[in-house]
Parts: C-alpha cells; structure tokens; sequence
C-alpha cells in the first residue's frame, strides 16, 4: 500500500524496544526485512526497556536524516545528551549484543505469563509487560493506589486525560527482575482492594 499510494507509515514501538528483537531492536523492527521502506519511520523511547535517558528513530534514508536534523528540537536548539546518559546508553547497548538480553527477555515473558496466570479478566491478559488494571472511578483508582504504595507496591493510578473518563486503571510495568512471590502478592493485594 506503501508503494501503490505513496502512504507514510509512522511507527511509535516504545514498548517493544529491547524486550522483542534478537538484539532487542523492538517489535515493528524486527518484523521488517533487511531495509526498511522510505516512507517508514520507527520512533521509540529509551526510558522503558532500554533503560537510559532518550530515544531513537530508525529511518531508510539520508534525506530523512537530514530533515530530523534540521527540524528535530534536540537538533535545532543545540541540546545535546548528558555524558552519564550517553555511558549509560552505551552500557545497554553492550548488553544488547550480549547473550544476556535473551535470558532477560525470556525471563520476562515468565513474569508475564505467570502475571496473566492471575488474573481472569482478559483485558489484562496479553504478551506485553505494560499491564492496565481498570477500575473505572478516578478517585477509587488513585485510594487504592496509595494503598498498594503504604503495602510496598508502586502502581501508577492512570486517569483522564491519560484514559477515557470513568476507565481509570492501575497501570502495572513487569520487570525481568520481578518475582513470583511479589507478583502473587501484589495480584491478591489490587483484588482484594477492588473487591471493597
């Protein structure tokens, strides 16, 4: 369709980085071939998988390098990346490349499959790590929010305008360095909380 009408296909794949991909290059990279379109950009965040500061945005060409470097906002007002954020960047990188990132990911995907395993409601049950747990009423979101803080667990109360009105949801963010026992702890604490 690309080719037939000439169409822009703009990719944002900030969760996918680094917990899909061989190298962790993300899901909508890894599903294209050796090159990717001209008329295709990928854009995604450093600051959820990746682990650092920033972002990247992979493009086919020099002509689209050349228009990011003189419209992008980085580039035009001369702001350029911290020194312990590019050390950062380059020490993730290194893991990337190294056998460690497949033991990384497949540990997450245990943590998600047994996370799914919780739950009965398929809304939150799918293959990503990003978990939405939808409660509905705004205040009631950000009570049980702070319970879940007072009982040792971060959840982030999601509400308008970041979701639809009266679709307020815990948002839950799976980590390859979670636990089976936390994670059970913290599924048995949220219904518990919801139930009252």
């Amino acid at each position: 369709m690309q080719e037939k009408y000439g169409l822009f296909l703009y990719i944002d794949d900030a969760h996918g980085v680094s917990i899909r991909g061989r190298y962790g290059e993300g899901f909508a990279r890894s599903e294209f071939g050796e090159r990717l379109n001209d008329l295709t950009m990928i854009v995604a965040s450093l600051s959820k998988g990746f682990g650092v500061t920033g972002s990247v945005v992979m493009i086919a060409n020099e002509a689209q390098e050349r228009v990011l470097r003189r419209y992008a906002v980085p580039h035009a007002f001369s702001m350029g990346p911290s020194i312990p954020a590019i050390g950062a960047a380059l020490a993730s990188a290194e893991l990337h490349k190294s056998p460690e990132l497949s033991v990384r990911q497949s540990r997450l995907n245990a943590m998600n499959v047994f996370f799914n395993a919780q739950w009965d409601e398929d809304a939150v049950k799918h293959d990503l790590p990003i978990k939405m747990i939808r409660i509905g009423d705004a205040k009631r979101t950000i009570s049980i929010a702070a319970s879940l803080i007072e009982n040792g667990f971060y959840l982030a109360a999601a509400f308008f305008p970041a979701v639809p009105h009266d679709k307020a949801a815990l948002r839950v963010c799976l980590t390859a360095d979670h636990h089976e026992t936390d994670i059970a702890r913290l599924c048995a604490l949220v219904k518990d909380l919801t139930k009252s």
